[in-house]
């Protein structure tokens, strides 16, 4: 099965148009993840940031659970080695809006 994406609302077959039979098969997809980052089709290309924040959180959470008696420069230097990285990783390609940036930022 092949799968499509559509990017905008005009969207057409490529140049060897497929036969309604095959076309029967074609899926089409409003969404997609691509190394790790999920987009979201629209008239414009957009990022979905929530996969970013929940692996971030989760993360966090896992870090002071398990590190009760730690001293507090040593958690630092977990948060800044395993959570940071979850929140910074592709955003040097993509573009976000400022309400992402913004959101990225309380976190």
């Amino acid at each position: 099965m092949v799968t499509y994406v559509k990017v905008a609302s005009f969207f057409p077959f490529p140049t060897d148009s497929p036969t309604e039979e095959t076309r029967r098969h074609i899926s089409w997809s409003d969404s997609m993840k691509y190394l790790g980052i999920h987009f979201i089709l629209n008239k414009r290309l957009k990022v979905e940031i929530c996969p970013f924040l929940c692996k971030f959180y989760a993360s966090v959470n896992a870090i002071i659970t398990h590190s009760k008696y730690i001293n507090e420069d040593v958690k630092l230097r977990l948060f800044e080695s395993f959570s940071l990285p979850l929140l910074t990783y592709g955003l040097n390609v993509i573009h976000l809006s400022a309400a992402q940036l913004n959101k990225l930022n309380i976190s």
